[in-house]
């Protein structure tokens, strides 16, 4: 599918991609930083000091940890992906709101992967499973959902989620408008109609 392709890839272009970036990440700086200090919004200093914690966003923090010669920043895996997350996870994922956890839940997940070494299996195991567990769930709505439901069956979904639901309604709708003959239909011309209405006229 076109529409997951230019999602689901870092890409510069991707407006999926640059709102799943401005997730906010836990770091502390190790090394001191200069003219950097706009980015602590607690700070009067021009500089960022070596030991100050506080929250990027993602794309953010990519940028600064990019250089493989040095590194100057350590993050901390934010809270819901964390061990006790993964865990509610695995036991239920169905009842959790994984749009409140962030909307680009599971594609903020993919980044994260590459930013701890410690924990980035088990992040990219726990997203893999959550979404093979919900896919289901999403696959049944949005073939016997009606339309007027859509918000409430969805406000638990993430972005992709939503898509795929969206995606599912489109395919049922078609389905159903194919087995009751409503497409392929051939309609008259515009001007084949106009021509029999003038020469009636004239008759």
């Amino acid at each position: 599918m076109e529409i997951l392709n230019s999602s689901y890839s870092p890409n510069y272009f991707s407006i999926e991609d640059i709102l799943a970036t401005q997730e906010r990440v836990p770091c502390e700086v190790e090394t001191d930083l200069k003219n950097l200090g706009f980015l602590d919004p607690g700070s009067d200093n021009p500089d960022l000091a070596r030991g100050i914690k506080l929250e990027l966003p993602y794309w953010c923090v990519e940028g600064l940890r990019s250089n493989q010669a040095r590194s100057y920043l350590a993050v901390e895996i934010p809270k819901t992906f964390k061990e006790v997350f993964r865990e509610i996870m695995s036991a239920d994922p169905l009842v959790v709101d994984l749009h409140k956890m962030g909307p680009y839940y599971y594609e903020f997940g993919r980044h994260l992967i590459k930013q701890s070494e410690a924990e980035g299996e088990a992040i990219g195991e726990s997203i893999s499973q959550t979404f093979k567990s919900r896919f289901r769930e999403i696959l049944d709505s949005s073939q016997n959902s009606a339309d007027t439901d859509s918000l409430k069956v969805t406000s638990k979904m993430d972005m992709l989620e939503r898509m795929l639901y969206r995606e599912g309604q489109k395919t049922k709708q078609g389905m159903d408008a194919w087995l009751t003959r409503k497409t392929g239909l051939i309609n008259t011309s515009a001007m084949v109609a106009h021509h029999r209405k003038r020469k009636a006229n004239f008759e």
